[in-house]
């Protein structure tokens, strides 16, 4: 019988993974913001982030945090 993350692709987005590679059992899927969109002069100033199990529901409180930046910014 064939599961449902058995096919093309294993079902993880698309991608196929290699022979021997577990399969993983969470994903941490992050976001920054930054000041602009030149990453040498531009910093960031927030980071959020989440952790997801395989079936994409939230299994760890979201994290967010805001960078304090310098007086240049």
């Amino acid at each position: 019988m064939v599961g449902a993350r058995d096919g093309p692709g294993n079902g993880w987005g698309g991608m196929a993974r290699a022979r021997g590679t577990p399969a993983p059992s969470s994903f941490y899927w992050y976001d920054l913001e930054t000041s602009g969109t030149h990453p040498g002069s531009d910093r960031i100033m927030q980071f959020a982030g989440c952790r997801t199990d395989t079936d994409l529901e939230v299994v760890d409180e979201p994290y967010v945090t805001y960078v304090r930046l310098g007086r240049e910014v």
